[in-house]
């Protein structure tokens, strides 16, 4: 039996998973959608024994299963896909072409958030440019909530990538991302003129800093990998200085260059978990008597398969370890709000 009162819509890059049956009509306190930015589908089936019950199989065991999912457009980059992912519809509905176009008409590059009227707070991550929903031209199913509502439903949306945040979060909802400067998760004057106290909080207890000196090594014994002679390749780009074989040492990165570096290992995951935990705690979303929805995109996924490859070691250690992080998450969200 599908839990009852929490939807959630795993979205990995080919495979979806939904809540279906006579249970999807009722109505949930809380959706939480969660998205694995370049994720495989095949991945999910080559790893499935390597799997713990409680991450991707407490999913693929008791949700329903797309095996044969696509989408319609060609270029499923990260801005794109998050798009059609909360919206059902492609580029001509939500106006995300890619992660960054060209406006033939203003003649200027656009980057898929950003938006000068709309300065990141505190932070100067975004250049100066801004970030908002401003170019996503159709509602997402988080605004179509709220607005049916009548503004009671809230949205909230965390990821590492801001436009991993931004998009799932739609115009009427809340996003957070990670700040590659300052290790902090930070918003635009779109959503807060300021920050509240529990974010401020949050973000003076240097979470990321606690990473400075760790070593990412292999999870399990180096012999129980399928990849675990695929540890170096000639077109593998070391991220900073954490270079191509394990063991992956952060300790070499100094000032801002390890926060951009910390994406690119799966300690980037469990910081965006760190700061959701936080949210709910204090936002307390799904304990109302309307629906509302709570978005995260575990986006180390990505980093890694543009680093290393989607068939590396790297990317297979990460997978394993991002299963725990899923089984913490649902956890976590079932002594919050209940998974029944």
């Amino acid at each position: 039996m599908w839990p009852r009162h929490l939807l959630i819509l795993a979205a990995p890059a080919l495979l979806a998973m939904t809540a279906a049956g006579p249970l999807a009509a009722a109505r949930p306190d809380l959706v939480l959608l969660v998205t694995v930015d370049q994720l495989r589908g095949d991945m999910l089936w080559k790893f499935r024994h390597r799997f713990g019950p409680a991450g991707f199989r407490y999913l693929t065991d008791k949700g329903t299963v797309y095996t044969s999912a696509y989408y319609q457009h060609l270029v499923t980059t990260t801005a794109a896909g998050h798009a059609t992912l909360v919206t059902g519809g492609n580029t001509p509905q939500h106006g995300i072409a890619s992660n960054e176009w060209f406006d033939s008409v203003k003649g200027v590059p656009v980057y898929n958030t950003g938006d000068p009227r709309h300065p990141v707070i505190g932070d100067s991550a975004a250049g100066g440019e801004g970030r908002s929903p401003a170019n996503l031209t159709s509602s997402t199913f988080g605004d179509e909530l709220v607005g049916a509502s009548n503004g009671k439903s809230r949205v909230f949306s965390v990821s590492i990538k801001d436009r991993g945040a931004i998009i799932p979060a739609g115009r009427r909802g809340q996003a957070w991302w990670y700040s590659k400067t300052s290790g902090t998760f930070v918003t635009s004057t779109w959503y807060v003129a300021e920050y509240p106290p529990w974010v401020q909080s949050w973000n003076a207890e240097a979470h990321a800093d606690r990473d400075r000196n760790q070593t990412w090594e292999l999870l399990h014994d180096p012999a129980s990998y399928r990849f675990r002679t695929r540890d170096d390749r000639a077109y593998e780009v070391s991220a900073g200085m954490l270079g191509n074989t394990f063991p992956h040492s952060l300790a070499r990165e100094q000032g801002e260059a390890f926060y951009s570096t910390l994406r690119y290992t799966p300690m980037g995951d469990e910081l965006t978990l760190s700061f959701l935990k936080a949210l709910v705690q204090a936002e307390k979303p799904g304990q109302s008597r309307h629906t509302d929805v709570l978005a995260v995109s575990f986006s180390v996924t990505d980093y890694i398969g543009h680093a290393f490859g989607p068939n590396s070691l790297e990317a297979e250690d990460n997978l394993l370890r991002l299963d725990r992080t899923l089984e913490e998450l649902f956890r976590f969200i079932d002594g919050e709000v209940g998974l029944e």
